[in-house]
């Protein structure tokens, strides 16, 4: 498909070229470019056990078989990559390979705060990591729904943190976690596909419009 896959742009979003040669797939929910030279692109899918690599710009492709299942891709401010979903694979020699020491967390989505910690997201729970995710602890969050599960959230400087989650029961709605307490945030909308913070504000977003 034309409409699927990797875009480039080289004139800052004017017009973009389609660059997924290779690919197996284009339904990539995530993407990061690592510090190297040349520079590594990395491309995730949800539900895959691999990712897929380019050292070409995007000209070509080729895919790296993982063990376990994918859910994204995140780049930590110190050039860690963890690809995370049943597992946390990481690499800290620019994506060039990645380790896992076998431990199951099932994170369907991972922040990093302002000072490198980590918030991890799973069934029924939240989770940090003080060490770019090579270990972590469970955190006990009062108001937490038995069935939550997260699919987007972002954090601020304070370590506020907002996040659009199934509640377990009725359907998804927005939450923002406080410390250690979890709150429903009225939004205008009950469906977005995609939550980030910019200067300390948090934005929703749908198919048409941001909040």
């Amino acid at each position: 498909s034309t409409s699927d896959g990797v875009f480039r742009t080289n004139d800052t979003g004017t017009t973009w070229l389609q660059k997924s040669a290779g690919m197996k797939g284009n339904s990539f929910n995530g993407i990061v470019v690592a510090n190297s030279i040349p520079a590594r692109i990395i491309a995730v899918k949800s539900g895959s056990r691999s990712y897929t690599s380019s050292t070409d710009q995007g000209a070509t492709w080729s895919t790296t078989s993982l063990n376990d299942y994918v859910s994204g891709i995140l780049k930590l401010s110190d050039e860690t990559i963890i690809i995370y979903g049943s597992k946390v694979f990481r690499s800290t020699n620019n994506g060039a390979s990645f380790t896992n020491d076998g431990t199951y967390y099932s994170h369907s989505k991972i922040i990093e705060a302002a000072n490198g910690d980590l918030y991890g997201f799973s069934y029924g729970k939240v989770s940090k990591s003080t060490n770019k995710g090579s270990t972590w602890a469970d955190l006990v969050i009062t108001g937490l729904p038995t069935g939550f599960q997260t699919y987007y959230a972002a954090i601020d400087d304070s370590n506020n943190i907002v996040c659009y989650s199934y509640d377990g029961t009725s359907g998804y709605k927005t939450y923002k976690i406080v410390g250690t307490t979890l709150t429903e945030i009225s939004t205008p909308s009950a469906n977005y596909n995609n939550l980030f913070c910019l200067n300390n504000k948090f934005y929703l977003a749908e198919y048409s419009q941001f909040y």
